[in-house]
């Protein structure tokens, strides 16, 4: 169980995180109490799930207080980032493996994936992928469903064992470079391993094993789109990531092929996004605003409005620092403008230089494929 981050303010990726992209690992991220996304959290391909939160969805005024436990025999009503929705998520889990205490890791994340429920169902962020299951970078495959996880373990026979399947890309780096400002996209055929033992032809967890340098790391962005046409982004950009040192053998994972035949054509797209090309974070209302003020007002036929203020400053820490992944706390206003102008500074002064018509390449590239052998 690990939380997705709070870095979302700064444009943090969670697949930019080991533990969360481990295939080992149940992603959580965390919800307002009107399902809708909370202004912190990071999306990325890896997130299996969400579940309730104290905080909101634009980070001006607490949803609804969560009462817990607190430290020296406390309680408290503040319970907030994706620090508060993992544990509540892994209390549920408790309840799931009290049911049936035979389950593995893979049963759970396969109960999950099926009785998630949608959540904030207005988003447009919502796709189907080609085993029919509908996913979310925000939102994993929905939102924790602690009734229906429960009955579904009761009933639950153990999934097959999980096979792997590998297939390795070129390491021409000269056919592997990518343009300044455009993209380089890979193709990759699988036969799924078919005819061997490790054939598979139902997929969990699909992996980008890669190695490449890049002029200004943040300007990167990968896609992976599956032979049915199912995309996911493996990473974003990320506007204050400015290093120059690229990726070494990191793993990015992906859970949105889940059911899916791997068996075809598989595209693996790199873009190189300017920061010119990138689009500022709006404060005009967006669709999930839209929703919240719909199911507010369902609400208020029943109860009054709940407006406990609080102070969103408060940084949450998960214990976890160093390496790629350095923001683990609800990024502060002034944290944000003081990015934004060392960021401007970069672009002045041109400390990192735009002018050549590479702007990386890839220098190792493989995909694994993780699932079973049994349509």
């Amino acid at each position: 169980m690990w939380a997705t981050g709070n870095g979302g303010l700064m444009d943090d990726d969670c697949n930019c995180d080991g533990y969360t992209s481990s295939i080992y690992t149940i992603s959580i991220g965390a919800v307002s109490a009107y399902g809708l996304s909370t202004y912190y959290d990071e999306k990325c391909a890896s997130t299996m799930a969400v579940t309730f939160t104290g905080d909101t969805h634009r980070g001006s005024k607490a949803d609804n207080p969560l009462v817990t436990t607190d430290l020296h025999k406390k309680c408290t009503e503040t319970f907030r980032g994706t620090s508060s929705a993992a544990p509540l998520a892994a209390g549920v889990f408790a309840l799931v493996l009290e049911a049936n205490p035979g389950l593995s890791w893979r049963d759970m994340q396969h109960i999950l994936v099926r009785t998630a429920r949608n959540t904030s169902s207005c988003d447009p962020g919502w796709k189907k992928n080609g085993a029919g299951l509908y996913f979310n970078h925000k939102f994993g495959f929905g939102r924790i469903d602690a009734h229906a996880m429960v009955k579904a373990a009761e009933k639950w026979r153990n999934v097959p064992e999980q096979h792997t399947c590998v297939v390795l890309g070129s390491r021409n780096t000269r056919k592997n470079q990518i343009p300044t400002g455009k993209r380089l996209t890979l193709n990759f055929y699988s036969s799924g391993c078919r005819g061997k033992r490790n054939n598979i032809r139902k997929l969990e967890h699909v992996q980008l094993l890669v190695s490449l340098k890049h002029r200004r790391r943040g300007d990167l962005s990968i896609t992976l789109t599956s032979p049915y046409g199912t995309t996911s982004k493996l990473l974003s950009t990320r506007r204050y990531d400015d290093h120059s040192d690229g990726l070494s053998k990191w793993m990015f994972m992906s859970v949105h092929f889940w059911g899916e035949d791997p068996r075809g054509k598989w595209k693996v797209t790199f873009s190189d996004n300017p920061y010119s090309k990138y689009e500022r974070k709006s404060l005009k209302k967006d669709v999930e605003d839209i929703e919240h003020t719909l199911i507010d007002n369902r609400r208020k036929a029943h109860r009054d409005e709940i407006l406990g203020d609080y102070d969103y400053h408060d940084e949450i820490h998960h214990g976890r620092r160093g390496g790629d992944y350095m923001r683990d706390g609800i990024s502060k206003e002034d944290d944000v403008r003081r990015m934004e102008e060392l960021l401007q500074d970069e672009i002045q002064y041109d400390i990192y230089d735009r002018r050549s018509p590479i702007a990386g390449y890839i220098q190792e590239i493989e995909l694994v494929f993780r699932g079973t052998g049994k349509h």
